[in-house]
Protein backbone atom coordinates (compact mmCIF):
# COMPACT_ATOMS: atom_id res chain seq x y z
CA UNK A 1 0.00 0.00 0.00
CA UNK A 2 2.84 2.30 0.78
CA UNK A 3 3.16 3.24 -3.14
CA UNK A 4 0.72 5.08 -2.83
CA UNK A 5 2.43 7.62 -0.20
CA UNK A 6 4.41 9.71 -2.14
CA UNK A 7 7.84 10.58 -1.18
CA UNK A 8 7.23 14.11 0.94
CA UNK A 9 4.75 11.71 2.45
CA UNK A 10 6.20 8.47 3.20
CA UNK A 11 8.35 9.64 6.23
CA UNK A 12 5.29 10.68 7.97
CA UNK A 13 3.66 7.60 6.96
CA UNK A 14 6.34 5.23 8.48
CA UNK A 15 6.42 7.27 11.48
CA UNK A 16 2.98 6.86 12.27
CA UNK A 17 2.86 3.26 11.56
CA UNK A 18 5.84 3.06 14.32
CA UNK A 19 3.85 5.01 16.37
CA UNK A 20 0.79 2.80 16.17
CA UNK A 21 2.65 -0.35 16.71
CA UNK A 22 4.71 1.10 19.53
CA UNK A 23 1.75 2.81 21.44
CA UNK A 24 -1.87 2.07 20.41
CA UNK A 25 -1.72 -1.24 19.23
CA UNK A 26 -1.21 -4.27 22.26
CA UNK A 27 -0.18 -1.38 24.48
CA UNK A 28 -3.66 1.12 24.81
CA UNK A 29 -5.84 -1.64 23.07
CA UNK A 30 -5.33 -5.33 22.63
CA UNK A 31 -7.82 -5.69 20.04
CA UNK A 32 -7.50 -9.92 21.18
CA UNK A 33 -8.81 -8.59 24.65
CA UNK A 34 -12.36 -9.31 25.89
CA UNK A 35 -12.08 -6.15 28.09
CA UNK A 36 -13.05 -2.54 26.55
CA UNK A 37 -10.39 -0.23 26.52
CA UNK A 38 -10.54 2.86 28.16
CA UNK A 39 -10.14 6.50 27.38
CA UNK A 40 -6.18 6.19 25.89
CA UNK A 41 -4.93 9.04 27.03
CA UNK A 42 -1.05 7.47 27.38
CA UNK A 43 -1.43 6.83 23.50
CA UNK A 44 -2.94 10.59 22.96
CA UNK A 45 -0.04 11.93 25.36
CA UNK A 46 2.72 9.94 23.29
CA UNK A 47 0.97 11.42 20.19
CA UNK A 48 1.19 15.15 21.51
CA UNK A 49 4.65 14.05 22.39
CA UNK A 50 5.12 13.17 18.84
CA UNK A 51 3.80 16.41 17.26
CA UNK A 52 0.69 14.96 15.88
CA UNK A 53 -1.70 17.00 18.09
CA UNK A 54 -0.29 20.67 16.91
CA UNK A 55 0.60 19.05 13.14
CA UNK A 56 -1.47 21.42 11.54
CA UNK A 57 -0.39 24.61 13.06
CA UNK A 58 2.62 26.66 12.00
CA UNK A 59 6.05 26.21 13.56
CA UNK A 60 5.95 28.88 15.78
CA UNK A 61 3.02 26.72 17.58
CA UNK A 62 5.43 23.86 17.87
CA UNK A 63 3.32 22.42 14.69
CA UNK A 64 4.54 21.54 10.95
CA UNK A 65 1.59 23.19 9.03
CA UNK A 66 0.44 19.74 8.00
CA UNK A 67 -2.52 20.23 5.27
CA UNK A 68 -4.97 17.33 4.90
CA UNK A 69 -3.25 15.06 2.32
CA UNK A 70 -0.87 14.43 4.95
CA UNK A 71 -3.50 14.32 8.31
CA UNK A 72 -5.02 11.54 5.89
CA UNK A 73 -1.71 9.41 5.73
CA UNK A 74 -1.13 9.70 9.50
CA UNK A 75 -4.93 9.24 10.14
CA UNK A 76 -4.51 5.62 8.28
CA UNK A 77 -1.01 4.88 9.64
CA UNK A 78 -3.00 5.44 13.25
CA UNK A 79 -5.96 3.45 12.47
CA UNK A 80 -4.00 0.41 11.70
CA UNK A 81 -3.04 0.60 14.79
CA UNK A 82 -6.92 0.64 16.44
CA UNK A 83 -9.88 2.57 15.11
CA UNK A 84 -10.77 4.14 18.69
CA UNK A 85 -7.48 6.58 18.86
CA UNK A 86 -7.05 7.11 15.38
CA UNK A 87 -10.87 8.59 15.63
CA UNK A 88 -9.80 10.88 18.72
CA UNK A 89 -6.74 12.36 16.51
CA UNK A 90 -9.18 12.48 13.67
CA UNK A 91 -11.61 14.39 15.40
CA UNK A 92 -9.35 16.98 17.18
CA UNK A 93 -6.69 17.66 13.98
CA UNK A 94 -9.87 18.71 12.04
CA UNK A 95 -11.27 21.10 13.87
CA UNK A 96 -7.86 22.16 14.45
CA UNK A 97 -7.23 22.73 10.82
CA UNK A 98 -10.46 23.81 10.53
CA UNK A 99 -9.48 26.88 13.29
CA UNK A 100 -5.70 27.15 12.03
CA UNK A 101 -6.36 30.21 10.08
CA UNK A 102 -8.91 32.03 12.62
CA UNK A 103 -6.59 34.82 14.40
CA UNK A 104 -9.20 34.83 17.47
CA UNK A 105 -8.33 31.24 18.23
CA UNK A 106 -4.26 31.48 18.53
CA UNK A 107 -4.49 32.20 22.19
CA UNK A 108 -6.07 28.79 22.45
CA UNK A 109 -3.40 27.09 20.06
CA UNK A 110 -0.58 28.99 22.50
CA UNK A 111 -2.08 27.10 25.54
CA UNK A 112 -2.52 24.02 23.71
CA UNK A 113 0.92 23.40 22.09
CA UNK A 114 2.22 24.36 25.96
CA UNK A 115 0.43 21.43 27.22
CA UNK A 116 1.04 19.33 24.46
CA UNK A 117 3.33 16.62 25.69
CA UNK A 118 0.90 16.61 29.25
CA UNK A 119 -0.18 13.38 30.58
CA UNK A 120 -3.55 15.08 29.68
CA UNK A 121 -3.25 17.23 26.75
CA UNK A 122 -5.41 19.70 25.51
CA UNK A 123 -8.21 18.23 23.15
CA UNK A 124 -10.65 19.88 20.60
CA UNK A 125 -13.92 18.22 20.33
CA UNK A 126 -16.30 18.81 17.81
CA UNK A 127 -20.12 19.14 18.98
CA UNK A 128 -22.42 18.51 15.34
CA UNK A 129 -26.60 19.38 15.12
CA UNK A 130 -28.42 15.80 15.69
CA UNK A 131 -29.30 16.59 12.55
CA UNK A 132 -26.16 16.00 11.04
CA UNK A 133 -25.65 12.60 12.63
CA UNK A 134 -29.32 10.94 12.82
CA UNK A 135 -31.70 12.05 10.28
CA UNK A 136 -35.03 11.18 12.15
CA UNK A 137 -34.37 14.07 14.18
CA UNK A 138 -36.74 17.90 13.62
CA UNK A 139 -35.25 21.13 12.23
CA UNK A 140 -31.78 22.41 12.70
CA UNK A 141 -30.55 24.41 15.78
CA UNK A 142 -32.23 27.45 16.57
CA UNK A 143 -29.64 30.53 16.43
CA UNK A 144 -30.99 34.00 17.66
CA UNK A 145 -29.07 37.08 17.70
CA UNK A 146 -30.02 39.85 19.28
CA UNK A 147 -28.04 43.07 20.05
CA UNK A 148 -24.82 41.43 19.46
CA UNK A 149 -25.89 38.31 21.68
CA UNK A 150 -26.23 35.05 20.24
CA UNK A 151 -28.38 32.45 21.33
CA UNK A 152 -28.49 28.71 20.40
CA UNK A 153 -31.25 26.28 21.25
CA UNK A 154 -30.93 22.29 20.35
CA UNK A 155 -29.95 18.77 20.31
CA UNK A 156 -25.99 18.22 19.66
CA UNK A 157 -23.87 15.28 19.34
CA UNK A 158 -20.30 15.78 21.03
CA UNK A 159 -17.32 13.53 19.67
CA UNK A 160 -15.60 13.29 21.88
CA UNK A 161 -17.74 13.17 24.98
CA UNK A 162 -16.76 17.43 27.05
CA UNK A 163 -15.20 15.20 29.65
CA UNK A 164 -12.28 14.74 27.78
CA UNK A 165 -12.09 17.77 25.99
CA UNK A 166 -10.27 21.19 26.44
CA UNK A 167 -12.14 23.42 24.22
CA UNK A 168 -15.36 22.02 21.65
CA UNK A 169 -15.79 23.65 18.49
CA UNK A 170 -20.07 23.61 18.34
CA UNK A 171 -21.29 24.02 14.83
CA UNK A 172 -24.87 24.67 14.21
CA UNK A 173 -24.42 23.49 10.49
CA UNK A 174 -22.73 22.65 7.62
CA UNK A 175 -22.92 26.11 5.69
CA UNK A 176 -23.49 30.12 6.72
CA UNK A 177 -23.88 28.83 10.12
CA UNK A 178 -22.60 29.80 13.55
CA UNK A 179 -19.43 28.38 15.02
CA UNK A 180 -18.85 28.38 18.70
CA UNK A 181 -15.64 27.36 20.43
CA UNK A 182 -16.68 26.60 23.94
CA UNK A 183 -14.45 25.88 27.53
CA UNK A 184 -15.52 21.85 27.93
CA UNK A 185 -16.35 23.22 31.40
CA UNK A 186 -19.17 25.30 30.16
CA UNK A 187 -21.35 22.81 28.38
CA UNK A 188 -20.28 19.60 30.77
CA UNK A 189 -23.83 20.50 32.79
CA UNK A 190 -25.88 20.35 29.74
CA UNK A 191 -24.69 16.78 28.41
CA UNK A 192 -26.35 13.68 29.05
CA UNK A 193 -25.37 10.26 29.93
CA UNK A 194 -22.03 9.18 27.68
CA UNK A 195 -22.38 6.04 25.94
CA UNK A 196 -19.26 3.92 25.02
CA UNK A 197 -21.63 1.92 22.29
CA UNK A 198 -20.74 -0.68 20.96
CA UNK A 199 -17.67 0.19 19.04
CA UNK A 200 -15.26 2.22 19.10
CA UNK A 201 -14.65 1.15 22.62
CA UNK A 202 -11.90 4.32 23.35
CA UNK A 203 -14.20 6.58 21.99
CA UNK A 204 -16.98 8.12 24.36
CA UNK A 205 -20.13 10.01 22.52
CA UNK A 206 -22.01 11.95 24.49
CA UNK A 207 -25.24 13.70 23.87
CA UNK A 208 -25.83 17.74 24.55
CA UNK A 209 -28.27 19.45 25.12
CA UNK A 210 -28.60 23.35 24.17
CA UNK A 211 -31.22 25.52 26.01
CA UNK A 212 -31.11 29.25 25.36
CA UNK A 213 -27.21 28.81 25.28
CA UNK A 214 -25.71 32.17 25.29
CA UNK A 215 -22.26 32.66 23.73
CA UNK A 216 -20.24 35.30 24.38
CA UNK A 217 -18.46 37.47 21.80
CA UNK A 218 -15.23 35.62 21.99
CA UNK A 219 -17.14 32.42 21.78
CA UNK A 220 -18.57 33.00 18.08
CA UNK A 221 -16.26 32.49 15.14
CA UNK A 222 -16.65 33.61 11.41
CA UNK A 223 -19.11 31.35 9.16
CA UNK A 224 -16.05 29.72 7.25
CA UNK A 225 -15.53 27.59 9.97
CA UNK A 226 -18.34 25.30 9.52
CA UNK A 227 -17.11 24.18 5.26
CA UNK A 228 -13.57 23.49 6.25
CA UNK A 229 -14.70 21.55 9.23
CA UNK A 230 -17.30 19.23 7.39
CA UNK A 231 -14.52 18.74 4.83
CA UNK A 232 -11.82 18.02 7.46
CA UNK A 233 -14.16 15.25 9.16
CA UNK A 234 -14.90 13.43 6.28
CA UNK A 235 -11.61 13.01 4.34
CA UNK A 236 -9.78 12.33 8.10
CA UNK A 237 -12.78 9.91 9.15
CA UNK A 238 -12.56 8.19 5.52
CA UNK A 239 -8.80 7.35 5.95
CA UNK A 240 -9.74 6.11 9.65
CA UNK A 241 -11.96 3.49 7.89
CA UNK A 242 -8.87 3.22 5.09
CA UNK A 243 -6.21 2.24 7.97
CA UNK A 244 -9.10 0.07 9.53
CA UNK A 245 -9.39 -2.05 5.99
CA UNK A 246 -5.57 -2.21 5.52
CA UNK A 247 -4.95 -3.95 8.93
CA UNK A 248 -7.98 -6.05 8.28
CA UNK A 249 -6.69 -7.03 4.89
CA UNK A 250 -3.06 -7.83 6.07
CA UNK A 251 -4.67 -9.91 8.62
CA UNK A 252 -6.86 -11.81 6.57
CA UNK A 253 -4.03 -12.60 3.77
CA UNK A 254 -1.67 -13.34 6.85
CA UNK A 255 -4.21 -15.98 8.06
CA UNK A 256 -4.65 -17.47 4.80
CA UNK A 257 -0.56 -18.49 4.31
CA UNK A 258 -0.48 -19.91 7.66
CA UNK A 259 -3.87 -21.65 7.87
CA UNK A 260 -4.22 -25.75 6.65
CA UNK A 261 -7.76 -27.53 5.89
CA UNK A 262 -7.83 -30.53 3.57
CA UNK A 263 -4.07 -30.67 3.66
CA UNK A 264 -3.28 -27.33 1.90
CA UNK A 265 -3.20 -23.87 2.52
CA UNK A 266 -6.57 -21.85 2.62
CA UNK A 267 -5.10 -19.30 0.60
CA UNK A 268 -4.37 -22.03 -2.06
CA UNK A 269 -8.34 -22.48 -2.48
CA UNK A 270 -10.01 -20.38 -5.08
CA UNK A 271 -12.69 -19.04 -3.38
CA UNK A 272 -10.53 -17.78 -0.56
CA UNK A 273 -8.36 -16.43 -2.63
CA UNK A 274 -11.44 -14.25 -4.65
CA UNK A 275 -12.30 -12.67 -1.63
CA UNK A 276 -8.92 -11.50 -0.83
CA UNK A 277 -8.07 -9.91 -3.88
CA UNK A 278 -11.32 -8.25 -3.55
CA UNK A 279 -10.45 -7.14 -0.13
CA UNK A 280 -7.01 -6.00 -1.88
CA UNK A 281 -9.24 -4.29 -4.98
CA UNK A 282 -11.29 -2.45 -2.54
CA UNK A 283 -8.63 -0.99 0.52
CA UNK A 284 -6.79 -0.09 -3.04
CA UNK A 285 -9.99 1.92 -4.35
CA UNK A 286 -10.34 3.59 -0.86
CA UNK A 287 -6.76 4.99 -0.77
CA UNK A 288 -7.45 6.42 -4.14
CA UNK A 289 -10.29 8.31 -3.30
CA UNK A 290 -9.00 9.37 0.12
CA UNK A 291 -6.18 10.62 -1.53
CA UNK A 292 -7.98 12.69 -3.99
CA UNK A 293 -10.60 13.67 -2.05
CA UNK A 294 -7.71 14.95 0.84
CA UNK A 295 -5.74 16.64 -2.39
CA UNK A 296 -8.89 18.46 -4.08
CA UNK A 297 -8.18 22.34 -4.25
CA UNK A 298 -10.70 23.70 -1.89
CA UNK A 299 -14.23 24.77 -2.50
CA UNK A 300 -17.30 22.87 -3.53
CA UNK A 301 -16.10 20.11 -5.50
CA UNK A 302 -13.29 19.33 -2.84
CA UNK A 303 -16.67 18.76 -0.44
CA UNK A 304 -18.77 17.06 -2.53
CA UNK A 305 -15.33 14.58 -3.09
CA UNK A 306 -15.12 14.55 0.56
CA UNK A 307 -18.63 13.56 1.37
CA UNK A 308 -18.48 10.81 -1.20
CA UNK A 309 -15.24 9.41 0.07
CA UNK A 310 -16.34 8.91 3.48
CA UNK A 311 -19.79 7.41 2.17
CA UNK A 312 -17.73 4.84 -0.17
CA UNK A 313 -14.83 4.04 2.24
CA UNK A 314 -17.83 3.71 5.25
CA UNK A 315 -19.16 1.11 2.72
CA UNK A 316 -16.10 -0.40 1.44
CA UNK A 317 -14.26 -0.77 4.96
CA UNK A 318 -17.27 -2.52 6.33
CA UNK A 319 -17.31 -5.38 3.47
CA UNK A 320 -13.55 -5.37 3.62
CA UNK A 321 -14.22 -6.70 7.87
CA UNK A 322 -16.53 -9.02 6.52
CA UNK A 323 -14.56 -10.69 3.96
CA UNK A 324 -11.98 -10.85 6.48
CA UNK A 325 -14.31 -12.67 9.02
CA UNK A 326 -15.09 -15.06 6.22
CA UNK A 327 -11.74 -15.34 5.32
CA UNK A 328 -10.81 -16.59 9.08
CA UNK A 329 -13.82 -18.64 9.77
CA UNK A 330 -15.03 -19.01 13.36
CA UNK A 331 -12.06 -17.23 14.45
CA UNK A 332 -13.05 -13.86 12.67
CA UNK A 333 -16.26 -13.87 14.84
CA UNK A 334 -13.98 -14.47 18.21
CA UNK A 335 -11.00 -11.72 19.38
CA UNK A 336 -8.29 -13.97 18.77
CA UNK A 337 -7.36 -12.05 15.89
CA UNK A 338 -8.83 -8.54 16.28
CA UNK A 339 -11.37 -8.58 13.42
CA UNK A 340 -14.57 -8.79 15.49
CA UNK A 341 -13.59 -5.60 17.01
CA UNK A 342 -12.25 -3.75 14.07
CA UNK A 343 -15.49 -4.74 11.99
CA UNK A 344 -17.61 -2.65 15.30
CA UNK A 345 -15.21 -0.07 14.76
CA UNK A 346 -15.90 0.08 10.87
CA UNK A 347 -19.63 -0.21 11.43
CA UNK A 348 -19.62 2.53 14.22
CA UNK A 349 -17.49 5.04 12.46
CA UNK A 350 -20.05 5.23 9.77
CA UNK A 351 -22.46 6.18 12.18
CA UNK A 352 -20.35 9.42 12.94
CA UNK A 353 -21.30 11.27 10.42
CA UNK A 354 -24.88 10.46 8.74
CA UNK A 355 -26.74 7.98 9.85
CA UNK A 356 -28.33 6.42 13.28
CA UNK A 357 -26.01 6.92 16.16
CA UNK A 358 -28.71 5.22 18.54
CA UNK A 359 -28.57 2.40 16.64
CA UNK A 360 -24.65 1.93 16.70
CA UNK A 361 -23.51 3.89 19.53
CA UNK A 362 -26.09 3.39 22.26
CA UNK A 363 -28.97 5.61 22.45
CA UNK A 364 -27.43 9.04 23.26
Amino acid sequence: MDIYHDEELRPLAQTAQRFATKEILGKVVNLESLEKSGFPWEAISAGGQAGFLCGPLDEELGGASLGLPAMAVLIEKLAEGAAGPAAIFAMHLAATAALASVDAVRPLFEEMAAHSTDAQPFLVGVALPRTAVSIDRPAVPEVVEEGGDLTVTGDFVCLPAPEVCHRVLVVTGEKDAHPLIVDAERIKPLVGEVYPGSGLDEFPPAGLKLDDFKASDDEVLEKSVPARLYRNLRVLLAAVHLGNACAATRTAWEYAEERIQTGRKIIEHQEVRRILENMTELTEAMIGTVRLAAGAPEGEAASDMARRAYTFSGTAGEQVCLDAIQTLGGYGYMKDYGIEKRTRDAKSIQCLLGTYPEDILGGI
